[in-house]
């Protein structure tokens, strides 16, 4: 084993070890978000598309949609936004065959995110966030 895959599965350890503990606090009652105030579809778009090289080395396709007709402010966790969606999208890179579909879509009532991740190009998986 090299140096580098050692120090990458330290990396990986180091974030599994977060997000037990986030696990934990958040079963607790004890998780403190720090919500600020962000333009879901935009800041949405943006996450998604930073895989459109991921999606273009695989050989996959990568959807975003929004049924959004006008801009739409809520509130978040930046950083926990940001672990989740990067969590949903590598899996649905990692698990999917080349040639399979990845797509996100924000639907018009905000109040939950859907992912379709293709298994075997057949199926999928949904993954639904109230």
């Amino acid at each position: 084993m090299n140096l580098t895959r050692i120090e990458s599965n330290i990396e990986t350890l180091k974030h599994m070890s977060y997000e037990i503990r986030d696990l934990i606090l958040l079963e607790g009652g004890k998780l403190k978000l720090k919500l600020e105030v962000i333009e879901i579809n935009t800041y949405l778009r943006n996450l998604v598309n930073m895989f459109a090289s991921t999606a273009e080395e695989k050989d996959m396709e990568l959807i975003y949609s929004s049924d959004l007709k006008a801009e739409l402010k809520v509130h978040i966790d930046r950083l926990k936004f940001n672990q989740l969606i990067y969590n949903l999208l590598s899996n649905g890179f990692k698990y999917s065959p080349p040639g399979s579909r990845v797509s996100v879509h924000l639907n018009n009532q905000v109040t939950m995110f859907r992912f379709q991740l293709p298994i075997q190009g057949r199926e999928s998986i949904r993954n639904t966030l109230n």
